[in-house]
């Protein structure tokens, strides 16, 4: 699987809404990483780490997997 950390396209979810003001967690819906952010961030940015087999990559995917997280938990806790 080819490495994909420096993907020159930005993704749709950059220019949509961060989240479902109904649900912005998609507890009743399902997750929709086409327009939300929050939603391509659970469906796409916390799993790109598992796909990496070089070492250097499986290494760096890891700690871009971490920088995330505590954004996605201070915008989950604001709203």
């Amino acid at each position: 699987m080819p490495d994909r950390s420096n993907s020159k396209t930005a993704p749709g979810p950059l220019r949509s809404p961060p989240y479902d003001p109904a649900d912005p967690h998609a507890t009743q819906r399902l997750l929709d990483d086409t327009w939300y952010t929050l939603d391509h961030v659970h469906t796409r940015l916390l799993k790109l780490a598992e796909g990496f087999q070089a070492t250097t990559g499986a290494r760096l995917a890891s700690i871009r997997h971490d920088r995330p997280q505590p954004i996605r938990d201070e915008l989950s806790d604001e709203i």
